[in-house]
């Protein structure tokens, strides 16, 4: 059976949901690095919001780096890797997920003394 072309359509809707999902992360990433040095700038200082820029950005950096030094290096592996625990990360994903969120409710409930405001 011969493989089906792709119609313009269905590329273009590729396409749509492709770009949404990079400015969705973009954004995200943002958001989230703005709000970290945002808060050390004004309750630490500016030393303190420049350091935890810094830091961000070669974590978030070093992150990518080695992941694309490892594909292009080790690609048999890598996807072969993947292939076989491709199946696990929803599951992984959601269990983690749950974890912070439960995570975030005992920190503020507790360090943050959100329970004291509240009640």
């Amino acid at each position: 059976m011969p493989a089906r072309e792709p119609r313009a359509r269905d590329v273009r809707l590729d396409l749509f949901f492709r770009e949404n999902a990079l400015v969705v992360e973009r954004l995200s990433a943002g958001l989230l690095g703005g709000s970290v040095v945002g808060s050390a700038l004004t309750v630490q200082g500016y030393l303190s919001g420049v350091t935890q820029f810094v830091s961000y950005a070669l974590g978030m950096g070093l992150v990518i780096v080695v992941l694309t030094l490892a594909l292009a290096l080790f690609k048999g592996v890598v996807v072969g890797l993947l292939r076989r625990t491709l199946p696990y990360f929803q599951t992984l994903s959601a269990v983690l997920l749950l974890l912070a969120g439960v995570y975030l409710v005992y920190y503020w409930l507790t360090v943050g003394q959100l329970a004291q405001a509240i009640f």
